[in-house]
């Protein structure tokens, strides 16, 4: 097969089964909720390797509890790079070094936690 690049976004898909439909501004209480591995990029390059395409897979990641999504890459053969995105914006009044550092530590941890 081909060897084939996707650029795309890898984000965490959130689905919850609830009894009922809720009514306009009504919150009904999940029976359900799963977490899975998503994004218009991520399938793709799922699909692809799932085909038995040599993937590279290039895309951002937050820092949304990733663990299912680390060990999905790795089972396609993931070949990229992960950036750092930073929503929360008491880091950006930190010094840049030393939260480019933290984030690095926190995203090394977070990899090795999920591929061990």
């Amino acid at each position: 097969m081909s060897r084939v690049a996707v650029v795309g976004s890898s984000i965490l898909d959130v689905a919850v089964v609830t009894p009922r439909f809720p009514r306009p501004g009504e919150t009904v209480r999940p029976d359900a909720l799963g977490l899975y591995p998503g994004g218009k990029g991520f399938n793709q390059a799922l699909a692809l390797a799932r085909l038995g395409h040599d993937v590279l897979f290039i895309s951002r990641l937050g820092d949304d509890p990733l663990a299912e999504i680390f060990r999905t890459l790795r089972a396609i053969g993931f070949q990229g790079y992960l950036s750092l995105e930073l929503f929360n914006r008491d880091y950006w009044k930190q010094d840049a070094l030393s939260v480019a550092k933290t984030g690095l530590e926190k995203m090394r941890e977070l990899v090795r936690t999920a591929l061990a």
